[in-house]
């Protein structure tokens, strides 16, 4: 059986999109913000960084014997109002919770430091990150008593609430913040192609919307973007539209909203090589945007909810498994095939469970939370359908996949009948509320749904 950890990876196999940063960026000015920063005599820096998410990462090892990593953002999505309300939660997290998240040291949102680029100086959380070995390696009641401690850390968010949703900013001022606009950056959407760029190339130019104060207000914004963006998409917009106003729950449509993990995969699930044992999660990037309540911290883990997004989830029965690059865990977790070109060694495990499997995981996640809090397992237990419903609504890449799923949940997959529909939903004006009564007869269907 192979040991926890060997099936994980956080390094990029490629890290040519940041080539003209890697060529800037020199790390003896790294050592000395180190050393200058923590008082310590000397600093050693790895002289191979990582990608992280969209950011160039640098391990740096201490005279004191502590680890830190420097942390600089691609300057194609770097926002500074972010950057800084990010790092502002995550000071928060570590101040009022026991959530296991890195200390930030040191940060400069801007290119005016030793280094020339804004950057953030991380506490080194050790371990190795959960990846493939929730699938390969643990058994039950491994699984078990990390989604125990999962659930205990992310319940702590519950002390955080907010009138809308919105991307926090950061009061200097009065230490406080504030909801502001949603800020999008066209980059950071999955179909954006990076590239090198030259520290003195303009990044992409960021939108605002909002803040709404209601989902259902967020969701119609959203899906005019969507429509706005993708204007050939009719029948997809207007599935989309009819399941925003059925699906989401009434009762949390409006404030208080809320926090969650903005990237809530096993990568950055980090946990001990040996026990299995809870360590710290990881990749805040994104933690300062608020959300509804059924897509906050009371949601599943995404690794057991891959059945709702068909298109990323490769399952094929018992026997199928995916020839796999052991150093593209990242692109797999993802639900990516690997090509069959790879140079790097491949395995033969498996890299997904079955929908029951997903479906028994899901149950127990779900029982977890209501040991903590009866009251937020409510919001759990059909947490995945909303949830899958906001993905196709901001996501082309995965949108047809999900309508598919979620036709199967509200009707019974007749191919006759959801035909029939489709081409009902294509002709017809379906982005008007003129069928109050089928929306109403859905809502009732969501209610007596299932995990």
């Amino acid at each position: 059986m192979p040991s926890l950890g060997s099936s994980s990876s956080s390094t990029s196999s490629s890290l040519q999109e940041f080539a003209s940063l890697i060529h800037a960026i020199k790390t003896e000015a790294i050592a000395n913000l180190v050393c200058t920063t923590s008082g310590c005599t000397s600093c050693t820096v790895e002289a191979d960084p990582k990608q992280g998410s969209y950011n160039l990462i640098y391990t740096t090892h201490l005279s004191t014997g502590e680890i830190w990593v420097v942390r600089f953002p691609h300057p194609a999505v770097h926002d500074p109002v972010s950057m800084e309300a990010d790092l502002q939660v995550l000071r928060m997290l570590r101040r009022e919770t026991s959530i296991p998240v890195p200390r930030v040291q040191a940060y400069d949102v801007t290119d005016k430091n030793v280094i020339g680029f804004p950057y953030s100086i991380l506490s080194y959380i050790p371990g190795v990150p959960l990846g493939l070995d929730w699938v390969r390696v643990l058994d039950d009641k491994r699984r078990h008593r990390l989604l125990d401690q999962i659930a205990e850390a992310m319940l702590q968010l519950k002390k955080f609430t907010f009138p809308a949703i919105g991307d926090l900013v950061w009061d200097e001022t009065n230490s406080s913040f504030v909801v502001g606009p949603l800020r999008e950056n066209p980059a950071l959407d999955p179909m954006y192609e990076f590239r090198a760029v030259s520290e003195t190339e303009v990044p992409s130019q960021i939108t605002e919307r909002g803040p709404f104060s209601s989902v259902r207000k967020y969701l119609l914004s959203s899906l005019a973007c969507q429509r706005e963006q993708y204007p050939t998409q009719g029948w997809a917009h207007a599935w989309l539209h009819l399941f925003a106003m059925a699906l989401p729950d009434a009762r949390y449509d409006e404030a208080p909203f809320v926090l969650r993990h903005p990237d809530f995969n096993p990568q950055n699930v980090i946990i001990n090589p040996d026990t299995a044992e809870l360590m710290g999660f990881i990749d805040w990037d994104g933690v300062s945007t608020t959300h509804p309540r059924e897509q906050g911290y009371a949601c599943y883990p995404s690794w057991i909810t891959r059945d709702w997004d068909p298109i990323m989830y490769v399952w094929e029965g018992p026997n199928h498994h995916v020839s796999a690059s052991i150093s593209d865990s990242e692109a797999l977790r993802d639900g990516i095939e690997v090509s069959s070109d790879s140079s790097d060694s491949v395995s033969d495990e498996p890299i997904e469970e079955s929908p029951e499997a997903l479906a028994g995981h899901r149950a127990y996640y779900h029982s977890a939370v209501a040991r903590i809090d009866p009251e937020l397992a409510k919001i759990t237990r059909n947490s995945h359908v909303p949830e899958a419903l906001f993905s196709a609504i901001h996501s082309n890449l995965t949108r047809s996949g999900i309508i598919d799923k979620l036709m199967d949940y509200m009707f019974s997959p007749d191919p006759i009948k959801t035909g029939y529909l489709d081409g009902a939903m294509a002709d017809g004006d379906w982005y008007k509320e003129t069928f109050p009564e089928l929306v109403e007869a859905m809502k009732n269907i969501r209610r007596s749904g299932g995990t």
